[in-house]
Order: structure tokens, then C-alpha cells, then sequence
């Protein structure tokens, strides 16, 4: 069956925070404790590509974890993309 783009769009967006919290070295406990209004069952909604988060609570993601908003939903384009 074929993702919606909405499902995918989804996807992208759990997939990078899973790996940006990854690079950081950071655990979903971590996170959760240091994200005003996150929790644990909010955040497994994140990690399972079930919703999006808020614009507050994702720039507080974007603010604690040191990334781009961009970076975090996953529309990052390499220079070599971008120039394409």
C-alpha cells in the first residue's frame, strides 16, 4: 500500500529526530525531562511517525537538541542538491 504524503512526510520527521537525538547522545528520558510539556507518550508519538509535534515543542526540540527546525523535520538538502 502507498504512503499518503502525510505518512511520509511523518517518517522523514521521526526518522531525524531519532537520529539527531542519536548524534547528541542523548536517551528519550533525557529528552522528555528536559522538554517542557513532552511526554513519554507524546514523545513515542514522535519516535512511531504517529503526529506532529506542536510548533512550541518543536522549537524547543530544535532549541535543546542544537539543530535546525529544518534539520528536525527532515527537509534538509545537501549543497549538492540544492545546486542541482
Amino acid at each position: 500500500m502507498k504512503k499518503t504524503l502525510r505518512e511520509a512526510r511523518l517518517l522523514r520527521f521521526s526518522e531525524s529526530l531519532m537520529n539527531v537525538l542519536s548524534q547528541r547522545g542523548y536517551t528519550d528520558v533525557v529528552l522528555v525531562q528536559n522538554i517542557p510539556n513532552l511526554t513519554f507518550q507524546r514523545f513515542w508519538h514522535y519516535k512511531n511517525a504517529k503526529v506532529f509535534p506542536k510548533t512550541e515543542t518543536l522549537i524547543d526540540l530544535s532549541d535543546f537538541l542544537n539543530c535546525s527546525v529544518d534539520e528536525l523535520l527532515g527537509i534538509i538538502r545537501s549543497k549538492k542538491e540544492v545546486s542541482q
